[in-house]
């Protein structure tokens, strides 16, 4: 299986993920990643990163549900779903040499969108929809768009939960 190096190594870059994920809001899934492509393997980073992630999120829900704003999430859920359905579809036909370089993309990407605070949204109904479409899309591709969907529910001006 996995070398007990190997496995601290997950350990020690998934607990500070975690942490960092947890101060900032977001940004766990981008900093797991090139760990999990370079220990795992492309083939196996992203599925293990989003079971990893919807175990995450399950909990996040779990402890914050009273604050909830459900229209939101629903509109945005709409459509994250069916694109996310099809960026994993497009992730399993893809060549892995090119997923490799698009996981690379999306990280150089977002680093860039967010340190140049590019990722500024309207707090419409459709740009819930159409966000939720590319957050899903982009994440079943690549394993993580997490900055997308931040920047969609920041822009709500919804009070911090759990503080």
């Amino acid at each position: 299986m996995f070398e007990p190096i190997v496995l601290l190594v997950l350990f020690v870059g998934g607990f500070a993920a975690a942490a960092i994920s947890g101060a900032a809001g977001f940004g766990g899934a981008l900093l797991l990643l090139p760990l999990l492509t370079k220990t795992i393997g492309t083939t196996m980073a992203v599925p293990v990163l989003t079971i990893a992630q919807l175990i995450g999120n399950l909990s996040r829900a779990f402890f914050g549900f009273k604050q909830i704003k459900w229209k939101p999430v629903l509109l945005f859920i709409s459509g994250a779903v069916p694109m996310s359905v099809l960026g994993a579809y497009s992730f399993v036909e893809v060549p892995k040499e090119i997923i490799s370089r698009l996981i690379g993309l999306a990280i150089i990407l977002f680093v860039i969108l967010k340190y140049f605070k590019i990722l500024k949204f309207d707090p419409a109904d459709s740009t819930m929809i159409l966000g939720g479409g590319i957050t899903g899309f982009v994440s079943g591709l690549v394993g993580s768009a997490g900055p997308i969907g931040a920047a969609l529910f920041l822009s709500l001006n919804l009070p911090p939960s759990l503080t």
